[in-house]
């Protein structure tokens, strides 16, 4: 709960019509509360408003499944596709939790951090 305060409190003016991670628990369809929480914490993380592409539905669109570059399976996220597309920063230690990640391209971006 603190890092998605912390997160969230950095400009809830801008974020206010985007999913939140509280959303997760609420409103979130097609997916785990725990993937669907990593997923907003990695574009958060990584600069997500920054991002060259996002699709247009990332945060906007209550299926995280459908956000751009996320692939499900049984609603978990299996593949997370984010190759040269702006992302900066660093991951954030929550993409540990998508358990069922198979495949993970963050190549071609300007990001640090553990996996």
């Amino acid at each position: 709960i603190g890092l998605w305060n912390s997160i969230l409190q950095r400009d809830t003016t801008t974020f206010a019509q985007q999913f939140t991670a509280d959303d997760c628990a609420t409103s979130a369809v097609d997916i785990s509360q725990t993937d669907c929480e990593a997923l907003v914490a990695f574009y958060y993380s990584t600069n997500g408003p920054s991002w060259t592409d996002n699709g247009g539905n990332w945060l906007t669109d209550n299926s995280p499944c459908d956000w751009e570059g996320v692939d499900c399976r049984n609603n978990r996220v299996t593949r997370l596709f984010q190759n040269e597309n702006g992302l900066s920063g660093s991951l954030s230690p929550t993409i540990g939790n998508l358990t069922e990640l198979t495949w993970l391209q963050i190549n071609g971006n300007q990001i640090g951090g553990n996996i």
